[in-house]
């Protein structure tokens, strides 16, 4: 399967953090009327199928380098690089950035609700 390995790598703690919430996602939760809720909010993943080889390196089956978005962020945040490689399928895991945390969410037993605000793109 032809796609491309994106590697990333942080300048600190912190733009870790963001550079990850940005690409995958992230999980805010609430507490409404007694009941906790866990509001999903979508990264540039949100519908993009991934699978993650190391810590700081996801191979997709695309080139999320095209989609419409302000990549000045990450050079702010640390380097991003992209190549293109043939991967084997079977040996994948893939998840978009919405099935991943329904899983973590769905495993503490918590409402997955999408928050309504999207990112631009």
């Amino acid at each position: 399967m032809k796609g491309f390995i994106i590697a990333y790598k942080a300048k600190d703690a912190n733009s870790r953090t963001i550079l990850n919430h940005t690409l995958f996602g992230r999980i805010v939760y609430r507490n409404y009327r007694g009941r906790r809720y866990a509001y999903y909010v979508p990264g540039l993943l949100h519908d993009i199928k991934f699978a993650r080889l190391l810590d700081s390196k996801i191979f997709v089956e695309e080139n999320i380098l095209n989609v419409k978005y302000d990549w000045s962020i990450f050079d702010l945040l640390g380097e991003m690089t992209h190549t293109e490689a043939e991967r084997d399928e079977s040996e994948l895991s893939f998840n978009t950035g919405k099935e991943h945390w329904s899983k973590i969410v769905k495993e503490k037993g918590l409402v997955l609700r999408e928050q309504r605000r999207k990112i631009n793109r």
